[in-house]
């Protein structure tokens, strides 16, 4: 426990006058004839006693008070960010208990879907602002600066057809993405999910979202930078909003964790014919849409 040079002094006194007193005691043993000592005993015990719970009060009372204020100042450092991470410009860091109280403890109520990277809950930041909270399940293979850098460049990549990615918690072991909340889950969730959470997709509707999804993966493959293949694309990482817009989730993730921990990697898999064949056919699709829809 680290002391100001005031707690420092008090403790000092405290030390003195407790010298003080069991040098007096020691004095006054010594005057007290020996066969007196016996009947004068009790009443030196009691004082001494007294004195003693005197001090002892004194004591719990000054470490109660500072342990208030080290706890006070703990928690004016984590309002203002103090003994966080240093984030990019574009990254916004939370705290650890920022997010939990958000997520009501990550209670399973909360909990919104669970994909190759971790658990999502649903959360509700002080602000009243809605949020996806990712708590990613491994640890990543790079350290805080390098998983900050790629969380940066993550977020910096927006389109209207991609998940946005608000910031991250990076506390201790805790790795944990903050996302925008979209309204109606995932596409998998809308066709294949419980009867009660099924919603009635008409071919219009489900023609916007696979136009939406191709105008997304076109973007991540060509125009982002640095480019990005998703190699992850199914309907359970295609999220619809409030209005069934589709928008992408978990891309740029894959290269912050071991190639072990799920069954994405950031190599290129099968042959090249097979990979030039995956992003031809969504180009494909991408220039079909153009066509229809500016002919």
């Amino acid at each position: 426990m680290v002391f100001t040079p005031e707690q420092q002094q008090y403790t000092l006194e405290l030390d003195q006058k407790a010298a003080s007193l069991r040098h007096s005691i020691q004095d006054l043993r010594l005057r007290i004839p020996p066969a007196h000592i016996s009947e004068r005993l009790p009443h030196l015990h009691a004082h001494t006693l007294t004195s003693n719970a005197a001090l002892a009060l004194q004591l719990n009372s000054h470490s109660a008070t500072r342990e208030q204020k080290n706890s006070d100042v703990l928690n004016m450092k984590e309002s203002a960010g103090v003994g966080l991470p240093q984030a990019p410009k574009n990254v916004r860091l939370f705290s650890y208990n920022e997010l939990k109280s958000a997520a009501r403890n990550f209670h399973p109520t909360n909990r919104i879907g669970r994909g190759g990277f971790g658990v999502v809950y649903k959360g509700t930041l002080r602000d009243e602002t809605e949020v996806a909270i990712k708590t990613l399940s491994a640890e990543s293979k790079q350290g805080t600066n390098e998983f900050l850098t790629e969380i940066d460049m993550v977020s910096n990549i927006r389109h209207p057809n991609l998940v946005q990615l608000m910031g991250c918690c990076v506390e201790g072991r805790n790795r944990i993405l903050v996302y925008e909340y979209l309204e109606n889950n995932s596409l998998a969730n809308a066709l294949l999910g419980p009867a009660n959470k099924r919603i009635a997709l008409d071919w219009p509707k489900r023609a916007a979202i696979c136009a939406g999804t191709a105008q997304g993966l076109a973007f991540l493959h060509e125009e982002a930078e640095p480019h990005i293949v998703h190699r992850d694309i199914k309907a359970s990482n295609v999220l619809l909003d409030k209005d069934l817009a589709p928008k992408i989730g978990d891309f740029g993730l894959a290269k912050l964790f071991p190639d072990n921990v799920t069954h994405i990697s950031t190599r290129v898999a099968g042959t090249i014919a097979c990979t030039f064949n995956y992003l031809k056919s969504v180009n494909e699709i991408y220039i079909s849409f153009q066509i229809r829809h500016f002919a």
